[in-house]
């Protein structure tokens, strides 16, 4: 055994070039075993020398990791995920309004106080609703709890395929048009009993300001769209599919660098012009912007192999390799396939058996040292 010493770490770390020989290793299922031969030449490292490398090593496990098929999806805004808040008749706004995009208000706070400004013929409108006003509101108030009701049930029913991702859209719709007719009917009945005074619109529900568009002084025609107010909450992700293909068993979307986990609401059931379907996907994150077209990953099964974590590989020009320490203090290089990655662990389809210990921190010192002693450096 000849030991070869690198001038850049002289007195360090002697590394003494093994000659390669056929080890037998046990072969796991979803994993063939190291070919004879393709072991390469090894390392032998002193444990001094490996505490300066700071290796560290874990053992192959045999476990399930599913295949991974990427898509895209488009953010979109559930319907009840926002409010709007409107003059149901003529009016004019009485004071500068203060609300500034991005500003939080909650379910109540004042929006702008406006003075109806009443035509002739909206004067009477109003007098004649007078007395029917209060009947409008509380059967569209116990309109709005049904739909609500069946919303929520349309949303436990969605996953499991029950429902359409249009029927859900138009439960949705349905439950944010009743909200807003019965914000707008409780605006009417305030304006109609100010009888010429002002009148504070308030914001229906807590959330995010999205939009403002309140000119102080002017006169603004019925249905003038004061402010748009949005919930700071879950997103809806439309990921386009084959018609043919089934669902995942689990979905990841890329926001940020990071992925973050997403749940299927509805599976599509029609295909779109472009001969697609439209799933449906509920996610929590931050900084989600509507519109947006992010990465989405799709999980299916749970196929079953030799399990290592993602920092063992170490790419090369000719594909990944991982360093299996074949002995103490003595370490190999093994060409490996990837079968699926998912988030920090990968499974592999060769290259390592169960039970053997990869490196998995300093794998790419190792590289090195072995690049430099096949120089002869």
């Amino acid at each position: 055994m000849r030991v070869v010493r690198s001038p850049f770490a002289a007195g360090v770390i002697a590394i003494s070039a093994l000659v390669a020989t056929s080890a037998c290793h046990r072969a796991a299922p979803g994993a063939e075993p190291a070919e004879e031969g393709n072991a390469g030449h090894g390392l032998e490292l002193t444990p001094e020398q490996r505490a300066q490398l700071g290796l560290v090593t874990v053992k192959a496990t045999l476990g399930e990791l599913p295949d991974v098929e990427l898509r895209s999806g488009t953010v979109l805004l559930p319907p009840t995920a926002q409010a709007l808040v409107s003059t149901p008749v003529s009016a004019r706004t009485r004071a500068p309004v203060t609300l500034v995009v991005g500003q939080t208000v909650r379910e109540g706070d004042p929006i702008a106080e406006v003075v109806p400004v009443l035509s002739a013929g909206e004067q009477v409108t109003l007098n004649v609703q007078a007395a029917d006003l209060i009947g409008q509101i509380a059967s569209t108030d116990t309109q709005l709890k049904n739909e609500e009701a069946q919303l929520a049930r349309g949303r436990a029913l969605a996953p499991r395929g029950l429902i359409s991702p249009q029927d859900l859209d138009n439960q949705e719709a349905s439950v944010a048009s009743t909200r807003s007719k019965l914000a707008a009917l409780r605006t009417e009945s305030a304006m109609q009993g100010a009888r010429g005074g002002s009148v504070t619109l308030r914001a229906p529900i807590g959330g995010l300001v999205a939009s403002v568009d309140a000119p102080n002084g002017a006169t603004l025609q019925a249905g003038h769209v004061l402010a748009q107010i949005v919930i700071d909450g879950p997103r809806w992700l439309d990921v386009a599919m084959p018609t043919d293909v089934a669902s995942g068993s689990g979905y990841s979307v890329r926001v940020g660098g990071a992925w973050v986990r997403a749940r299927l609401l509805a599976r599509g059931v029609l295909a779109s012009p472009d001969g697609l379907r439209r799933d449906r996907l509920e996610l929590t994150a931050a900084g989600l912007v509507v519109g947006a077209t992010l990465d989405v990953r799709l999980e299916r099964g749970d196929a079953k192999g030799v399990v290592i974590p993602a920092s063992a590989l170490v790419p090369t020009s000719e594909g990944d390799v991982v360093y299996v320490e074949t002995s103490d203090g003595k370490f190999v290089e093994r060409p490996v396939r990837v079968a699926a990655r998912l988030d920090e662990r990968v499974r592999l389809s060769s290259g390592v058996a169960e039970g053997e210990s990869v490196v998995v921190v300093g794998a790419q010192g190792l590289r090195g040292e072995k690049m430099r002693a096949a120089l002869g450096e």
